[in-house]
């Protein structure tokens, strides 16, 4: 697609900005959180801001910038594409905008304060961090809902249908695979009639579905219902994730890191990684962040290109975040050290 030629020589030159395994071991080897803060805070007037302050506040000040830094990266590279390339990026970040309304939905449902959440969710340009704060505020998710409507967002009908979901079990398994599913549709809609979109859409879509059947498999209690909660698209069809769902904690997990395959180099996830939840959601950020870059190598004049780099951005920020957050609470050095895993 030569609408995207231009914003792809530019992402050359953007790639080699990122942090990479280096700059991650120059934080775990930082003794204590405000020498954390000062490398991540090294050049730029934004940055030399709050380099300058002290406090509670600053942790929180830099969580801001991170989340905003990739914010800013994807308005960027909207500008620098032509226009059915950039209708496209659209399409594909309405997948990332489900990512960001799910954190928004947890935190509602489990009466986190919305800051905090809106932190944590990767903003883009439809979704920036003052939207998805006010959206985490929201009473309820049916008044979340209402809010993005009000703002026209593409996922707003993909919300409000999915709101039925939480009157089955487990509710916010099921909630979030059928917001999933409505933004495929969206996504898959919103690119037809772009050339080529049809087809790489649907590429990514694969992906994507992959790793989210294999999260909430494993997230899926013993003896939980399994039926709609699959996501088609992928490799894995349907009848091998009730097969999946049918298996015992431990098969099933040994089943499901055979399936994700390598997510280090050419080291496949551990069974007992996969019983941990937050091990497990890193390994599978990884993971994806992989499947992206392969993808964006397979076809390398294409939109995957910039999927890709701003997967990788966006897992960078979350490393980082959580580098600091295990700074703030005095974790081992040791301890950290699987976060350098790009």
């Amino acid at each position: 697609m030569r609408d995207c030629d231009f914003a792809n020589a530019r992402i050359g030159a953007r790639r080699a900005r990122l942090r990479g395994e280096q700059g991650l071991r120059e934080l775990v080897a930082s003794p204590d959180l405000e020498t954390r803060l000062d490398l991540v805070l090294a050049g730029g007037a934004r940055r030399g801001r709050i380099l300058l302050e002290r406090g509670p506040g600053r942790l929180r000040a830099v969580e801001l910038l991170l989340a905003d830094e990739v914010r800013t990266e994807s308005a960027r590279i909207d500008a620098d594409l032509g226009p059915r390339a950039r209708r496209l990026l659209r399409a594909l970040l309405l997948l990332d905008d489900a990512d960001s309304l799910k954190v928004v939905l947890r935190a509602i449902l489990r009466g986190e304060p919305a800051e905090r959440a809106a932190a944590r969710a990767a903003p883009t340009p439809a979704l920036p961090f003052p939207v998805l704060r006010d959206l985490a505020a929201a009473p309820t998710p049916a008044a979340a809902a209402e809010a993005l409507a009000r703002l026209g967002h593409p996922l707003a009908a993909a919300l409000r249908d999915a709101l039925p979901a939480l009157r089955e079990a487990p509710p916010l398994l099921r909630l979030e695979t059928a917001l999933d599913a409505g933004a495929f549709r969206a996504a898959e809609a919103a690119a037809r009639g772009i050339g080529a979109g049809p087809p790489l859409v649907r590429r990514q879509i694969a992906i994507r579905a992959d790793h989210l059947n294999v999260a909430t498999l494993l997230a899926l209690g013993e003896g939980a219902r399994a039926e709609g909660l699959f996501l088609p698209g992928g490799r894995m069809d349907e009848a091998r994730f009730l097969a999946f769902a049918a298996d015992g904690p431990e098969e099933r997990r040994e089943g499901l890191a055979a399936f994700l395959g390598p997510v280090r180099g050419k080291q496949r996830a551990l069974p007992e990684e996969l019983a941990v939840p937050a091990r497990a959601a890193q390994l599978l950020a990884q993971s994806l962040e992989r499947a992206l870059q392969r993808e964006a190598r397979r076809d390398p004049l294409s939109l995957a290109v910039p999927i890709a780099y701003l997967a990788a951005r966006r897992g960078e920020a979350r490393r980082v975040r959580a580098l600091l957050r295990c700074a703030e609470f005095g974790l081992p050095a040791g301890d950290q050290l699987d976060l350098l895993e790009a």
